[in-house]
């Protein structure tokens, strides 16, 4: 399950301030759901090469990770690289990044999220 809802500050156009609310299901490579993401963006350069800043918590099994960063042009859906910025439990002291991928966008859109530890 995927949830999006952009809260425009012009309605009908992508604009400076734009926030955006996400919350996805995380599943393993087996399609067994093993956690959620929750997070906002907010967009700092509006128009068709729009660019939104996010924070992004992912709860897992054992913890959860803060992941932050810039996403590019979302209607093309591109691939995009994170900072993971902490975590707590199992994750506490994590560092590293998660890159993620989009492998569809019809009936919705299907990322592949690799979370890289150091």
């Amino acid at each position: 399950m995927q949830q999006l809802t952009r809260f425009p500050v012009t309605p009908g156009s992508v604009s400076q301030g734009d926030q955006v609310v996400v919350r996805s299901d995380l599943f393993d490579e087996a399609h067994n759901k093993v956690g959620e993401t929750h997070g906002t963006c907010t967009t700092t350069r509006g128009g068709a090469d729009e660019a939104e800043q996010c924070v992004v918590t992912y709860t897992l099994p054992g913890g959860q990770l803060t992941v932050q960063g810039m996403y590019f042009n979302y209607v093309d859906q591109g691939p995009f690289d994170n900072a993971i910025t902490g975590g707590t439990g199992e994750y506490e002291k994590a560092r590293g990044s998660v890159h993620a991928d989009t492998i569809a966008t019809d009936p919705k859109v299907v990322r592949r999220f690799t979370i890289h530890l150091v």
